[in-house]
């Protein structure tokens, strides 16, 4: 598949594929990883977030967002989304104005079930963690790009040792987090955020490969029938969020 260094948004406006995670980064850290990757390492998408106001409801937040965005065009290129099912993406496309232009998920291989090479033959009523087939399928339906955090399984990056990924990386002659990153920005209308605080880490992150679609049919086979989350839902004080393999019981 090959890699693509901008995607482009249902707004029009272009997106890097590839831009720097900052969840769980310190007070401190992150200003300095910011600083580094904007400045030094040449990256132009960094991740952000705004504490959601859990007093309201979502969809009222996503009106006003839509608003901002209307007013605003000169400002604004795009708004979208993150953590959000199927279910609460599906009631949302119901209620919009805007479709949003981009649903920032946790993505890896950690969870994997079968799927294709090229995940045409998801179908977005059976989403499973953390490939997320889902919440891709409907996302592409809908012309909605796909952000994906946590791309090396996050915490201790449990997918560094797989025997797949330091096989596959030794032929490319590249860090085993290179090539779950490349996995991620080779799929059409999907964009990547690894997280560093390390210099070297993130200008070594933006180092993306060209993966054959045998190699990522390999990797995707990885860990068919485990389920595994590094940020669960849950931290938001309202439930499972609507996602599939969390109403599961464990």
């Amino acid at each position: 598949m090959p890699y693509k260094e901008y995607v482009t948004l249902n707004t029009g406006a272009k997106m890097p594929t590839v831009g720097l995670g900052t969840w769980k980064s310190k007070p401190g850290e992150v200003e300095h990883a910011v600083g580094y990757a904007l400045k030094e390492a040449g990256y132009k998408h960094v991740d952000t977030a705004v504490k959601p106001d859990f007093s309201k409801d979502w969809l009222d937040t996503w009106k006003a967002m839509e608003k901002v965005y209307q007013e605003h065009p000169n400002k604004v290129k795009a708004i979208g989304v993150s953590n959000f099912s199927v279910e609460f993406l599906t009631r949302l496309l119901k209620e919009a104005t805007i479709v949003p232009a981009v649903n920032q998920i946790e993505l890896h291989l950690l969870g994997a079930f079968e799927l294709s090479s090229g995940f045409h033959h998801a179908h977005h009523s059976a989403s499973r963690s953390c490939p997320q087939d889902g919440e891709r399928a409907l996302c592409k339906e809908n012309g909605i790009v796909v952000t994906a955090y946590s791309p090396l399984g996050s915490d201790n990056s449990p997918l560094l040792t797989n025997d797949v990924v330091v096989a596959i990386a030794k032929r490319h002659d590249v860090h085993p987090a290179n090539i779950l990153i490349s996995l991620w920005a080779n799929v059409d209308n999907t964009t990547v955020i690894p997280k560093s605080v390390s210099n070297t880490r993130i200008k070594n992150n933006s180092n993306i490969i060209s993966l054959s679609d045998e190699e990522s049919a390999e990797l995707l086979r990885i860990a068919e029938t485990r389920r595994y989350r590094a940020c669960g839902p849950e931290w938001t004080g309202h439930g499972h969020l609507g996602f599939e393999d969390r109403k599961i019981p464990k």
